[in-house]
């Protein structure tokens, strides 16, 4: 009759703990590698795994894809922390904006300025500028008193506020804006393209995207143009190919200015993990890099790809996920 009763009220603990759990792991395999996907029930958001078994249950007004390791949430109450892949909150909800980390760093907005946190929580940076950029290159483009300018980790004045616009730093050099123009300058503080241009994109399989005289052309670092100017719009060059315009078509093109995919799509994306989203009409689907389409055009609504999965809505507008083969995860179908 004891062991009856001890047994009883072991069911009845582990019952009450089962209510209150808020993490299941797949022991299968390491926690931060598994792939977490945001998923929502009855207006709550937690997160699921590929077998689409909930992994930290629904208790969140919004929740975003994982990067680095940490979940952006947002609570009912509209404040914004991180989780780790355990459910813990390793940034708790201070804060009234972020965005995703970047080179081990996020932006979070306290009282209307902006700063910055590291993967532990800490606000290594305090909130003190209007607006940033991410950390790229151990540097990170901040707004005060109407200008930009680059900090480093440190807090470190990189760059005096000095321009009126610019990217972040990408192979070296960075995308600046001053009066109107735009150029390039290096770590050093110096020009290597003075400001010429009206819009500018950033360096990546050593061009850049230049807009002059209305058009789109491509440079190289030393101001030089590779692909002549014949665009309606051009982009940074992703997976060795990037997107470009001409009419009210988009295509995509080769560092050697070849048209690797006609022209021929209502609107596309840049190539994640060797795929892009095109849109014919008001669908969306996904080419590979010889424009074949792999994945059909049929969602209202798709994202990049990203750890293997795809974010889509169906025609019903029903969230779900696909895979590069194009099957589906319906979240708790």
């Amino acid at each position: 009759m004891r062991e009856i009763y001890f047994l009883i009220i072991l069911l009845i603990f582990s019952g009450a703990c089962g209510t209150f759990s808020e993490y299941t792991q797949d022991n299968s395999i390491d926690i931060d590698s598994q792939i977490l996907l945001p998923f929502e029930k009855n207006g709550a958001w937690g997160y699921m795994n590929e077998k689409e078994k909930i992994i930290i249950g629904e208790r969140y007004l919004r929740t975003f894809r994982f990067k680095e390791n940490r979940g952006r949430f947002i609570t009912f109450s509209s404040q914004t922390g991180f989780i780790d892949k355990t459910g813990r909150e390793i940034v708790p909800p201070f804060y009234e904006d972020a965005f995703d980390f970047n080179e081990g760093v996020a932006s979070v907005k306290q009282n209307g300025l902006w700063g910055f946190v590291n993967t532990n929580g800490i606000l290594v940076i305090q909130c003190q500028f209007k607006s940033v950029k991410e950390f790229r290159e151990n540097k990170a483009a901040v707004y005060n008193n109407n200008r930009w300018g680059f900090i480093n980790i440190n807090n470190f004045w990189y760059l005096n506020f000095s321009f009126d616009d610019c990217h972040s730093f990408y192979n070296n050099l960075a995308a600046v804006s001053l009066n109107g123009l735009w150029g390039y300058i290096d770590r050093t503080q110096q020009y290597v393209i003075r400001p010429m241009f009206e819009d500018a994109g950033d360096f990546e399989d050593e061009l850049a995207p230049v807009k002059i005289s209305g058009k789109w052309g491509y440079i190289n670092k030393r101001g030089e143009f590779i692909i002549l100017p014949q665009f309606d719009y051009a982009g940074n060059f992703k997976e060795n190919l990037a997107r470009i315009k001409k009419g009210i078509s988009w295509g995509f093109i080769s560092n050697k200015g070849e048209i690797v995919i006609p022209p021929s799509f209502d609107g596309v994306s840049d190539f994640s993990e060797g795929l892009a989203k095109v849109r014919i009409s008001d669908r969306w689907g996904f080419i590979d890099k010889t424009g074949k389409i792999v994945i059909p055009v049929r969602y209202v609504w798709a994202e990049d790809f990203f750890e293997g999965y795809a974010a889509c809505k169906d025609e019903y507008n029903r969230m779900l996920y696909i895979d590069k083969t194009g099957k589906e995860l319906y979240p708790l179908r």
